[in-house]
C-alpha cells in the first residue's frame, strides 16, 4: 500500500517541512535560519592571482561641512529595511520615477514579454512622502538634504593582506529630493 501512494505521501512529507519555516516567520516576522530560501545579495567576484575583484553600492551624501561627497551607512540610512534591499530598491529609484518602465520577460517564452509602469502605485503623494524620509535620513548622517547618489563602485580585494581598495566606478544615479 506504500507503494501505491509514495508520491502523495512524498508530496505530503514535503508540504510538512516546507510549512514548519513559513509558520514561523509568519508567527514571529522573521526568517529561520536555515531557511528553504537562500537570502539575497549573491555577486560574481573575479579571481586574479591575491586579488579578488567586485563590485558593491555605496550611497553618498553632501557633507553640510565641507560640500564634499561622503559615503553613508547604508544599514543606519535604511533603517528598519534590512540592507540586503538596497539594490533592488535603488533599480527601483527609491519609488520616485514614477514614469520608470518596467520589462517582464520570460525565459524560453513561455508567455509574451511586457512592459508597465509604477504610476498607478506611485502616487504624488508618495513620491512626497519618500522624498522627506530621504531628507531625513540624509540629516541624520550629517548631510545635506537635496541629493543623493548612488555609486556602483568596483572594489579589488586582496586575499593576503584583505586591504580593499575601490579601483572604479561602474555607474552612479543621482536622486534630486526637492
Amino acid at each position: 500500500m506504500y507503494i501505491k501512494y509514495k508520491n502523495i505521501m512524498g508530496l505530503t512529507l514535503l508540504s510538512l517541512c516546507l510549512f514548519i519555516p513559513f509558520g514561523l516567520s509568519f508567527i514571529s516576522g522573521l526568517e529561520p535560519y536555515p531557511a528553504v530560501i537562500l537570502p539575497g545579495g549573491a555577486g560574481k567576484i573575479k579571481i586574479d592571482g591575491d586579488d579578488l575583484r567586485f563590485s558593491k553600492l555605496v550611497l553618498y551624501g553632501k557633507d553640510q561641512e565641507s560640500d564634499q561627497w561622503k559615503s553613508l551607512d547604508a544599514t543606519a540610512f535604511l533603517d528598519p529595511i534590512p540592507v540586503v534591499y538596497l539594490r533592488s530598491i535603488i533599480v527601483n529609484e527609491f519609488g520616485l520615477n514614477r514614469d520608470r518602465v518596467v520589462s517582464v520577460n520570460f525565459a524560453w517564452n513561455l508567455f509574451p514579454d511586457f512592459d508597465y509602469t509604477n504610476q498607478k502605485f506611485i502616487t504624488e503623494e508618495r513620491v512626497v512622502a519618500a522624498k522627506a524620509w530621504l531628507r531625513e535620513r540624509l540629516a541624520l548622517q550629517g548631510c545635506e538634504t537635496d541629493t543623493l547618489l548612488a555609486r556602483k563602485v568596483i572594489v579589488k580585494s586582496h586575499v593576503i593582506t584583505k586591504t580593499n581598495v575601490e579601483t572604479g566606478i561602474a555607474g552612479e544615479l543621482y536622486f534630486n529630493l526637492h
